[in-house]
């Protein structure tokens, strides 16, 4: 087989530009996009891991003490209407009353495992300086007494093509929601219909539907596009010298990827003479296509 010549040839899927700089090298910018992967899903009911850390807030605290005023420390539940367990809590008791009530201050020291929304804690009032049943303290957990990390399945989805454990998503309140602030990941990927999330700070997640699960934003740089690798820039607005700065005077560019969505522009193989843009006319932004470059290798057989 003889080689007879080899061919550059500009792929058929031109690429957006956003913008191009006035600098030396001039630097192409490329859009950042986020990818819906499924347009429906279902979460499921929600669990949680530990009380919020520090001093917490709870829907009612009720009881009748022993003293007006005491500290405890190191106090742990003796019982709860959920199935959370290992909390621990420093427990200030202030005011003229013996009525927990808005009289006391709760600081969460350990934080404990699988509380949710709407458990009622129960602390022995042996462990308050009284005695258990007449002395107890309950406690309701709301929204703001739970600090996650919070898991759940989504169900129902259209697709979970793509997913991995680890990534970042983002999903449009329904009947359900992500909540406020936190991050949710993707704890494991349990089908093509299915997965589990993890969410990490603000809120609770709530249970029900949600719609446009997306992955977070990505470049949309090729991934084949490397240090040397040439594309033919065409259209971009205002900065028309575009159209003869590249290799031999063309609109062809050897490229220098500064990062997962800019690259920079040079006229030769060896990124030694760059696109001097300074003096340039302004690109107008979101104007421009770059094209890829294919490599056709036209040979003859013996």
């Amino acid at each position: 087989m003889t080689v007879l010549r080899t061919d550059l040839i500009p792929n058929l899927f031109p690429n957006k530009i956003v913008g191009v700089s006035q600098a030396n090298p001039a630097v192409v910018s490329v859009p950042v996009v986020a990818r819906v992967v499924s347009t429906t899903g279902t979460i499921s009911a929600v669990s949680t891991s530990g009380i919020t850390s520090g001093v917490t807030t709870f829907t009612t605290v009720a009881g009748t003490s022993v003293t007006a005023a005491a500290t405890y420390t190191a106090v742990s539940q003796s019982a709860t209407s959920g199935t959370g367990t290992g909390a621990v809590f420093t427990i200030v008791k202030a005011g003229a009353g013996t009525a927990y009530s808005g009289a006391v201050t709760i600081t969460t020291t350990t934080v404990g495992s699988g509380y949710a929304v709407g458990d009622t804690i129960t602390i022995s009032g042996a462990n308050l300086g009284g005695v258990s049943t007449t002395n107890d303290m309950t406690l309701t957990l709301g929204a703001g007494s739970l600090a996650g990390p919070w898991t759940a399945t989504i169900s129902n989805m259209t697709s979970t093509e793509g997913m991995l454990s680890g990534d970042v998503i983002t999903a449009t309140a329904g009947t359900g929601s992500f909540s406020a602030a936190g991050e949710v990941s993707i704890d494991s990927v349990t089908g093509n219909q299915s997965i589990v999330i993890r969410k990490i700070g603000g809120s609770s997640p709530t249970a029900g539907t949600v719609t446009n699960i997306t992955e977070p934003a990505t470049s949309s740089l090729p991934p084949f596009i490397v240090d040397g690798a040439i594309v033919q820039i065409t259209g971009v607005e205002g900065m028309t010298q575009l159209e003869t700065a590249g290799a031999s005077n063309t609109n062809w560019f050897y490229v220098d990827v500064l990062s997962g969505n800019t690259f920079a522009l040079y006229r030769n193989v060896g990124l030694s003479t760059a696109v001097n843009s300074s003096a340039f006319s302004a690109a107008t932004a979101n104007t421009g296509q770059y094209t890829t470059i294919d490599t056709v290798v036209i040979t003859e057989s013996p």
